[in-house]
C-alpha cells in the first residue's frame, strides 16, 4: 500500500484553499484553529494505521513473538528469548521378565527413585517458556504483576489459542 495517500498537511491545505485576497495572518490563524480537531483525528488515524500494520505483520511464529516482546520490553539489547518446553521422561517400573531397564532404588546407587514425582512426567503443561533476563525483572511485587500482565496480554494476543506458556526469569 502506498503511504503517500495518507500524508496530508492540513495547515498548508488551508493556505492553499484560501484566495489570495484573504491570505492575512489573522485569517490563516483563525482557519487553522478551526481545523485543529480534524488534525487531531488525522494524527489518531495515522497512529492507528501504524499499530494495525505492526499487528498484521506479526503472528504466532516464535521469531515474531520474540520480536514483539523485545520491541515492547527490551528494545535495544533484545535479550528476551523463547524456548520450547522441556519434556521429561517418567520413571517406569517393569517386570523383570520384560527385559527392560528397571528404575528401582538400590543401596549401591544411593539415589532413590520415587514412584510418584510430579516433576518427572512428560511435560509440565506448557508448550514454550519465555525467558526474561533478571535485569528486566521489576523490584516490587506490584510492578512484577503489572509487567507480567502486560507481557501475558501481548503473548495471548499473538500466540495460538491452544498453546500454553510460562514466564521465567534467569
Amino acid at each position: 500500500m502506498n503511504n503517500i495517500v495518507y500524508i496530508i498537511d492540513y495547515l498548508r491545505l488551508v493556505i492553499w484553499c484560501l484566495p489570495f485576497a484573504l491570505r492575512q495572518p489573522k485569517t490563516i490563524a483563525y482557519l487553522q484553529s478551526l481545523i485543529q480537531p480534524m488534525i487531531n483525528l488525522y494524527n489518531e488515524f495515522i497512529d492507528y494505521k501504524v499499530i494495525s500494520l505492526y499487528k498484521m505483520n506479526h503472528n504466532s511464529q516464535v521469531c515474531y513473538l520474540r520480536a514483539v516482546l523485545n520491541d515492547s520490553f527490551d528494545f535495544h539489547l533484545r535479550r528476551i528469548i523463547i524456548q520450547n518446553a522441556r519434556i521429561l521422561e517418567p520413571n517406569w517400573l517393569y517386570h523383570p521378565a520384560d527385559n527392560k531397564p528397571k528404575f528401582i532404588y538400590s543401596e549401591a546407587d544411593n539415589s532413590p527413585q520415587y514412584l510418584y514425582d510430579p516433576n518427572s512426567f512428560i511435560g509440565d503443561g506448557v508448550d514454550f517458556v519465555v525467558i526474561v533476563p533478571l535485569v528486566l525483572k521489576p523490584s516490587t511485587q506490584l510492578e512484577i504483576i503489572r509487567f507480567e500482565t502486560k507481557m501475558k496480554g501481548l503473548l495471548d494476543y499473538y500466540k495460538l489459542y491452544s498453546k500454553n506458556y510460562s514466564i521465567k526469569y534467569e
